[in-house]
């Protein structure tokens, strides 16, 4: 089943979608994070960290790219990282079948995601 990768504006309106998700039965699928970066910051290689039930879990961050091998397109790719350089959040979630995939879709995009 193919990753479900969607772009928000920030970090508040990503946690939004992670609550809608878990409200609609979601909570114990496999969702993903992934921050933009601090301009202000030293630049850091792009990692995501695991939620677990709305919580963050205490993980070795994972590689961006490992999460966008589903895209096949190396043009969203750099769409993605653009976005996220300037403070853009990505959710990634990891459906269990297509059905769940079209309502994680449809929920994202309810709560201001643009799914890729």
């Amino acid at each position: 089943m193919s990753k479900v990768i969607s772009l928000f504006s920030d970090q508040e309106q990503a946690g939004r979608a992670i609550e809608a998700l878990a409200a609609a039965g979601f909570e114990d699928a496999e969702i993903h994070e992934i921050e933009g970066q601090n301009p202000d910051l030293e630049p850091q290689p792009l990692a995501v960290a695991p939620i677990h039930q709305g919580g963050y879990g205490a993980v070795t961050p994972i590689p961006f790219s490992a999460f966008l091998s589903d895209l096949g397109d190396s043009e969203a790719e750099q769409f993605l990282k653009r976005n996220l350089e300037s403070g853009g959040v990505v959710i990634v979630v990891e459906p269990s079948d297509e059905e769940a995939s079209t309502r994680i879709k449809r929920i994202l995009e309810e709560e201001g995601g643009q799914v890729v």
